[in-house]
Protein backbone atom coordinates (compact mmCIF):
# COMPACT_ATOMS: atom_id res chain seq x y z
CA UNK A 1 0.00 0.00 0.00
CA UNK A 2 1.09 3.67 -0.65
CA UNK A 3 2.26 5.76 1.53
CA UNK A 4 -0.85 8.17 0.35
CA UNK A 5 -3.42 5.11 0.68
CA UNK A 6 -1.55 4.61 4.49
CA UNK A 7 -2.01 8.44 5.36
CA UNK A 8 -5.99 8.12 4.25
CA UNK A 9 -6.42 4.77 5.72
CA UNK A 10 -4.96 6.78 9.19
CA UNK A 11 -7.36 10.12 8.73
CA UNK A 12 -10.17 7.70 8.72
CA UNK A 13 -9.35 6.53 11.44
CA UNK A 14 -9.05 9.43 13.23
CA UNK A 15 -12.27 10.98 11.70
CA UNK A 16 -14.29 7.94 13.13
CA UNK A 17 -12.77 8.41 16.49
CA UNK A 18 -14.06 11.67 16.47
CA UNK A 19 -17.60 11.04 15.68
CA UNK A 20 -17.43 7.83 17.95
CA UNK A 21 -16.54 10.37 21.01
CA UNK A 22 -18.82 12.59 20.00
CA UNK A 23 -21.66 10.30 19.77
CA UNK A 24 -20.96 9.19 23.60
CA UNK A 25 -19.46 6.07 22.70
CA UNK A 26 -16.53 3.70 23.78
CA UNK A 27 -15.07 1.30 21.08
CA UNK A 28 -16.73 -1.23 23.07
CA UNK A 29 -20.32 0.37 22.58
CA UNK A 30 -19.71 0.84 19.33
CA UNK A 31 -18.81 -3.01 18.58
CA UNK A 32 -21.81 -3.82 20.01
CA UNK A 33 -23.86 -1.29 18.33
CA UNK A 34 -22.35 -1.87 15.00
CA UNK A 35 -22.34 -5.77 15.16
CA UNK A 36 -18.16 -6.03 14.23
CA UNK A 37 -15.68 -6.59 17.15
CA UNK A 38 -13.80 -4.23 19.54
CA UNK A 39 -9.97 -5.20 17.56
CA UNK A 40 -11.95 -4.44 14.60
CA UNK A 41 -13.04 -0.91 15.96
CA UNK A 42 -9.68 -0.19 17.09
CA UNK A 43 -7.88 -1.53 14.27
CA UNK A 44 -10.14 1.05 12.09
CA UNK A 45 -9.53 3.87 14.16
CA UNK A 46 -5.83 3.54 14.13
CA UNK A 47 -5.80 2.87 10.32
CA UNK A 48 -4.45 -0.53 10.71
CA UNK A 49 -6.90 -2.19 8.47
CA UNK A 50 -8.00 -1.52 5.44
CA UNK A 51 -11.63 -1.84 6.21
CA UNK A 52 -14.95 -2.58 3.09
CA UNK A 53 -16.90 0.23 2.54
CA UNK A 54 -19.77 -2.06 3.93
CA UNK A 55 -17.45 -2.12 7.52
CA UNK A 56 -16.83 2.35 7.45
CA UNK A 57 -21.30 2.53 6.47
CA UNK A 58 -22.39 0.36 9.50
CA UNK A 59 -19.91 2.16 12.03
CA UNK A 60 -20.66 5.15 10.69
CA UNK A 61 -24.52 4.91 11.12
CA UNK A 62 -23.64 3.70 14.47
CA UNK A 63 -22.10 6.82 15.62
CA UNK A 64 -24.92 8.64 14.12
CA UNK A 65 -23.21 10.20 11.08
CA UNK A 66 -22.78 10.22 7.62
CA UNK A 67 -19.44 7.83 5.47
CA UNK A 68 -19.18 10.44 3.63
CA UNK A 69 -17.79 12.92 6.92
CA UNK A 70 -15.51 9.61 7.75
CA UNK A 71 -14.33 8.75 5.02
CA UNK A 72 -13.38 12.28 3.46
CA UNK A 73 -9.37 13.06 3.42
CA UNK A 74 -9.85 16.71 3.76
CA UNK A 75 -9.32 17.76 7.13
CA UNK A 76 -12.86 18.46 8.64
CA UNK A 77 -11.86 22.63 9.14
CA UNK A 78 -11.35 22.91 5.70
CA UNK A 79 -14.35 21.69 3.97
CA UNK A 80 -16.92 24.29 2.74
Amino acid sequence: MTEEANASLARIGRNLARHRKRAGLTQQALAELSGYSRTTVKDVERGKINPTIATLIDLSMACNTSISIVVTTTPLDQLA
